[in-house]
């Protein structure tokens, strides 16, 4: 049976660049993607900040960027409400390409890439190692990277409590829109028929094509409200491709390390409670936990893996924090005063601009430190 340091189960960006991160330090990595190529099938907004993405330095990256934008234009019931603007410009990804440029990455310095095999198993085996099992295949470990997104079934049997990270479903459509109407920058639609409150996004990839998608607590009903959308915000639209998954709105898991297996992006909560966007919290997290692992295994001291629990909090802990108050606060109010909210806001700031749309601690902070704000949307609420 062949022996690695360290596996790594998921081809996501947050497998892959922990993979990555422990292959710079020469330690037998192998990683498992249950799909039969890297970045399929496609999913995720693929939004990030252009200063956090090149604080990244990854090689050739230009050429997975589809659009620029620095505007993203809120809307109430169709009805525009404000718009925010973002210092920094932020950047939509060709997830695709981009998963497999980190995938070329992580071949070229080692790694044994296992496409098409989903692992089924995780077990310790009694000299200490974890056996992974996908089945028709088998591995040991010394220790094991859980990037395996959501629902997180191997880290739910494993005693981690992924119940915690509340996973949305979501769906996207790329379609091809009539020109005329096609938006100038990003849209963010706010929309009563939307439960619990969440939003649908609409992000214009060139002058005739788009993504659109949303997360609601409701599955069933995510065609019928995206089509439905379509339907009023375009002249036409034809659908090119779509795609379903989950989104964790719950914020981070307590815990993120258990005997020798760590966990890291979606299946940790490692994601914005707010929007459950996590491209470059996954990706740091899973440098930090690629780095921590080796260092571990050089070491041959296993209470190293703790540090990466403290690190990565170090981080994103605040953020997260306060991302998972607001969308708490959210999820509790009732259509009338989120829209009540939205209008006070949407009175006092024709513009609001920040300084990263991508953290979003900006636009919170900015938001709540308005005296003028805060007073209108109480009086607001007061009349309703």
């Amino acid at each position: 049976m062949e022996k690695y340091d360290i596996a790594v189960i998921g081809g996501g960006p947050a497998g892959l660049s922990t993979a990555i991160s422990a292959s710079k330090l020469h330690v037998d990595t192998i990683l498992f993607e249950e799909h039969e190529s890297i970045g399929l099938p496609w999913h995720c907004a693929g939004i990030v900040s252009s200063s956090r993405l090149r604080s990244l330095r990854i090689d050739g990256v230009e050429e997975a960027i589809l659009a620029r934008f620095d505007t993203v234009d809120v809307y109430l019931s169709l009805r525009y409400a404000f718009s925010i603007r973002s210092i920094i410009p932020q950047l939509v990804l060709d997830r695709v390409a981009f998963d497999k440029l980190l995938a070329e990455k992580a071949s070229s310095l080692g790694v044994k890439l296992k496409l098409g095999s989903r692992v089924k198993s995780l077990t310790y085996t009694p000299d200490g190692l974890i056996d992974v099992s996908t089945g028709s295949d088998r591995c040991r470990c010394r220790v094991a990277v859980l990037a395996e997104g959501l629902p997180g079934v191997l880290a739910g049997k494993l005693g981690f409590n992924v119940h915690r990270l509340k996973p949305l479903p979501s769906i996207q459509y790329l379609v091809h829109v009539d020109s005329s109407s096609t938006p100038r920058t990003v849209e963010v639609h706010l929309l009563p028929a939307i439960s619990p409150p969440f939003f649908l996004w609409v992000i214009p990839i060139d002058e005739s094509l788009c993504r659109v998608g949303l997360a609601s607590g409701d599955a069933k009903k995510l065609k019928l409200l995206i089509e439905g959308f379509l339907s009023k915000r375009f002249k036409s639209w034809r659908i090119l491709s779509k795609s379903r998954w989950a989104i964790s709105v719950g914020g981070p898991l307590h815990r993120t390390v258990r005997k020798h297996i760590l966990l890291v992006g979606d299946v940790a909560g490692q994601v914005k409670p707010t929007t459950g966007g996590g491209i470059i919290s996954s990706i740091i997290c899973g440098m930090i936990a690629g780095r921590v692992s080796a260092l571990a295994l050089i070491e041959n001291d296993y209470t190293l893996l703790d540090r990466y629990e403290a690190l990565w909090r170090r981080i994103f802990g605040f953020s997260f924090k306060i991302q998972k108050m607001v969308r708490g606060i959210v999820d509790r109010v009732s259509w009338r005063i989120l829209s009540s909210i939205v209008e006070s806001i949407s009175r006092e700031y024709e513009d609001l601009e920040i300084a990263d749309l991508d953290t979003q601690i900006d636009l919170i902070f900015k938001l709540a430190s308005s005296p003028n704000l805060i007073s209108r949307i109480t009086k607001n609420l007061v009349q309703l």
